[in-house]
């Protein structure tokens, strides 16, 4: 671990203005669009843009420019119910909430214009719902600070993070560094209907997500002789000495008070394993689907369980002679990542490859893409691929 004092944080030496004239940049509408399009061109919505984006530009122009608190009934207007849908996730059950292609739009222009301003605050130690800041980055970070000679760590997450989320406070964070009421007004009216909470499945909940933790994340940098990785509001933070972040513990739950978050509970203060001359002592970092012990990384038990009894299913399917269903070819070919970048070679060699051949369901998913670019006129969820 790196000792001796740290440099200070992240200082808010400077207020952005003209923000909402911004965004009724025809520059910054298009390249929102641009964004917002990519992977998307065959969609119904899309296309019917695209044959009058001209027009529609100067909409997107018009609604902002009347989206002003002295006329709250004009300009961009949120459903007062959303449509939505259920996503599992590592066990979990999580409510996402969808937003029509315009509204998308919206939220589009308002990151692009709003990027720069978090990206430039946000600790290079926060991984997760940022562009080129995944779960590998997040991985070399553990790795690094493990061999740096890290000790002990907390492990720790917030509780009901998303649904918690005061806008009033996120609005108070951002008057810190943007000086311009009216586009802060673009973002409170988003969730109009949402005082406590910011909705799952838009495109804006994870960068004001994200950008609520940053004094939390100041706080933690400050303290000597730690060393810290976020995966949105996952934390771990890790030290030589086990006083410091009991003493770091409870400042970080004061910080997150101010905030009107908690930490969940079950948080853990963990000697980081190691060995000894009668076996190993302590337990490995188990984090972002990764467990980090002091001399190697290997996958995840239940990543590791779905990813063999996938193969072991799509093995039984081809000795029935059936065809393998799309969603399972997907799903595994998805987890090799997995196995390229940990410690589990030798697992992808006794379990998986006897089984089925990569290559082959590789060459199966592009045939399925081929295939639903051609139907892409379709209404979503109409498509329901299967393949042999």
């Amino acid at each position: 671990m790196r000792k001796g004092k740290k440099p200070p944080a992240r200082m808010r030496n400077k207020q952005y203005k003209y923000l909402w004239k911004k965004c009724q940049d025809e520059k910054i509408i298009r390249q929102a669009w641009k964004n917002l399009r990519r992977n998307k061109t065959k969609r119904k919505g899309v296309m019917e843009i695209d044959k009058n984006l001209n027009e529609e530009v100067k909409k997107m122009q018009k609604l902002i420019a009347e989206t002003v608190a002295e006329n709250p009934a004009g300009g961009y207007n949120p459903p007062k119910t959303r449509k939505t849908k259920i996503v599992h996730e590592k066990g979990k059950k999580r409510t996402a909430h969808l937003a029509d292609i315009h509204e998308q739009w919206y939220f589009h222009i308002l990151v692009e214009v709003m990027q720069p301003i978090i990206l430039r605050r946000l600790s290079k130690n926060a991984v997760g719902c940022v562009p080129g800041r995944g779960a590998h980055l997040g991985k070399h970070k553990i790795e690094k600070l493990i061999s740096e000679g890290a000790r002990y760590y907390i492990k720790g997450d917030v509780r009901h993070f998303y649904d918690n989320i005061r806008i009033d406070i996120v609005i108070k964070e951002l008057r810190r560094d943007i000086a311009d009421e009216r586009f802060l007004y673009l973002i409170r009216k988003i969730y109009r209907y949402q005082p406590k909470g910011i909705l799952i499945g838009l495109y804006i909940s994870p960068w004001l997500a994200n950008y609520i933790l940053i004094p939390v994340d100041d706080l933690i940098e400050r303290t000597d002789n730690t060393g810290l990785v976020r995966y949105v509001d996952d934390l771990i933070i890790t030290s030589t000495n086990k006083k410091v972040l009991h003493r770091l513990l409870t400042a970080v739950r004061i910080a997150l008070g101010k905030l009107r978050l908690k930490l969940k509970h079950n948080y853990q203060v963990i000697r980081l394993d190691y060995e000894t001359k009668n076996g190993r002592i302590g337990r490995p970092i188990d984090f972002m689907g990764f467990e980090f012990w002091r001399d190697r990384t290997v996958i995840r038990k239940c990543i590791l369980l779905a990813a063999t009894r996938t193969a072991k299913k799509l093995w039984r399917a081809k000795q029935e002679g059936r065809g393998y269903y799309a969603r399972q070819v997907r799903g595994l070919v998805s987890l090799m990542g997995w196995f390229q970048w940990t410690n589990s070679y030798d697992c992808y060699l006794a379990y998986i490859k006897p089984c089925v051949d990569i290559g082959k369901l590789k060459r199966i998913i592009s045939k399925l893409d081929k295939e639903a670019k051609k139907n892409d006129g379709m209404e979503e969820g109409d498509l329901r691929g299967t393949a042999a």
